[in-house]
């Protein structure tokens, strides 16, 4: 296995498949003069309008979309096994030495449809005091069924704990715009450290196995 490895974050595949969506659609108007042409002469303003909000929709809309997912993509981590290096379109790259990654794995906001990959550097005393001081959060956050649940170990609870220090966007923690199983266990094996899932209502994350992932 690799010793080193490079998360984008968003997959390259997907990222390739936005880029050719958007190539498509900035093709658009390079093809509408040829239609226009057999059209009435076009001696309307509004025709006018019309015709140029026609052409300039697709190209902007395929701009946007290419700047979007460029802007997710450039979202990387650099895992080996000393250190962790996290680097963000207009944001300071960061390095984190492996001892100080207080905890690290997935994440899911609103369900399985929806999971980041994150890394915490903020201190374990730090987070436990958060979670301590927030009980209405962790509520919000997870339900208060799942709350009062989770409540019965202590695993559970740090599961709960790093959630919502995440979810309120305390310092010390980074994400990537998405995240898998995959790259998570590749992770997992190159610094040595077992991964924390957490995630409002998602239960199946909190299970090492992962397996509803794949």
């Amino acid at each position: 296995m690799k010793k080193t490895i490079r998360i984008n974050g968003i997959p390259t595949a997907m990222f390739l498949f936005f880029a050719i969506i958007s190539l498509v659609l900035l093709s658009i108007p390079f093809f509408l003069p040829g239609i226009l042409e057999n059209e009435p002469p076009l001696d309307m303003i509004a025709t006018k309008v019309i015709a140029i909000a026609t052409m300039a929709i697709p190209a902007v809309t395929g701009v946007v979309l290419f700047g979007f997912a460029l802007y997710w993509y450039l979202f990387t981590l650099e895992v080996s096994p000393s250190q962790v290096v996290f680097s963000a379109p207009f944001h300071k790259t960061v390095v984190l030495a492996r001892e100080e990654i207080t905890a690290f794995g997935l994440i899911s906001y609103y369900g399985q449809r929806d999971i980041r990959l994150y890394i915490c550097e903020a201190d374990r005393e730090t987070v436990w005091a958060f979670f301590q001081q927030n009980p209405e959060k962790c509520k919000i956050f997870f339900g208060e069924k799942d709350y009062y649940e989770l409540l019965e170990t202590e695993e559970k609870s740090w599961n709960m704990a790093i959630g919502v220090y995440i979810f309120c966007r305390q310092p010390g923690v980074y994400l990537l715009p998405q995240g898998n199983i995959k790259s998570m266990k590749v992770m997992e094996q190159i610094i040595n450290m077992k991964p924390t899932l957490t995630g409002s209502g998602c239960a199946s994350l909190w299970s090492s196995t992962a397996g509803e992932f794949q």
